[in-house]
């Protein structure tokens, strides 16, 4: 017998065969909204604070206004998560997604700011973060352009431009495609920051190549000198991925995927598993 699971619509729980968002719905409309997923595992949702102020800074930039009953630093968001695992029993690793759209009203022009909210959870096969056994074969989305924009950082209901280049990738037998501008600048993978290792250093492009400003990201970039290695924000080129000792993708669900292959080139990932083990140690210790 199939398991009934829950959802959270604007602080109340439904089945997941419940219907709850209109036809007029902004999000479904016009992409007028925002989702953050976060990594869950005991009760405990990683990085929430790195989460959050994401979210607020969003909301800044979107000009949308958060439900008074989740602004408040956050906690009655957190607070909504940490009840909707309860009831779903989820007691492991868990993906939350947590949609942000603009209610209903106007067409371009909106009739107001307030946000509503829709919190989701998938159980993970992992409870904490662990490396890919077999390592990804990537390459350049060449004639797939990510825009620039003031949110960019961010993740928008708008995600053509990924859906599309994850589709090459999986017409090209691919495990990611990476964005690069039409001066050949790196950005990112499809639902990942993109990391490049040299010696001891990790080189990762700027947020103003138009990069999601990630969690998980950030994070590395913090604990890096606990693992002997220092980064730098640079923007990088075709040429540096090939020469790179490893190539690390990251996001706050999977941790690091590293690869294996860039067209001729092949990698290594000893540096991943250190870095992958400080991630855990951090999180769950």
């Amino acid at each position: 017998m199939q398991i009934l699971r829950y959802f959270n619509h604007n602080g109340i729980i439904f089945p997941e065969d419940q219907n709850v968002l209109h036809h007029s719905n902004r999000g479904f409309a016009y992409g007028d909204g925002f989702f953050e997923t976060m990594h869950a595992n005991g009760m405990e949702v990683q990085f929430y604070h790195a989460h959050w102020q994401r979210i607020k800074m969003a909301c800044s930039v979107l000009i949308y206004q958060l439900p008074l009953e989740i602004n408040d630093d956050g906690n009655g968001l957190k607070t909504q998560i940490i009840k909707l695992l309860h009831r779903n029993r989820f007691f492991q690793g868990v993906r939350v997604r947590v949609t942000f759209y603009r209610n209903s009203g106007g067409y371009y022009y909106p009739a107001e700011q307030k946000l509503s909210y829709l919190i989701q959870l998938e159980k993970l096969v992992e409870s904490k973060y662990v490396l890919n056994k077999i390592g990804y074969q990537i390459d350049i989305c060449n004639d797939i352009y990510h825009p620039k924009l003031p949110w960019s950082g961010f993740k928008t209901l708008n995600s053509l431009v990924y859906i599309q280049a994850a589709e090459k990738a999986r017409r090209m037998e691919l495990d990611d495609c990476i964005f690069a501008d039409k001066s050949d600048y790196l950005i990112e993978g499809v639902a990942a920051n993109l990391m490049l290792i040299k010696n001891t250093k990790i080189y990762t492009p700027p947020l103003s190549e138009g990069c999601v400003d990630g969690v998980m990201r950030n994070a590395i970039l913090k604990l890096a000198p606990n693992i002997g290695m220092s980064f730098k924000e640079k923007r990088l080129k075709t040429d540096e991925m090939l020469a790179a000792d490893e190539i690390w993708l990251s996001n706050a669900i999977t941790g690091i995927r590293w690869v294996r292959s860039f067209r001729t080139s092949r990698f290594f990932h000893a540096k991943a598993e250190l870095m992958t083990n400080e991630i855990n140690k951090y999180c769950f210790s």
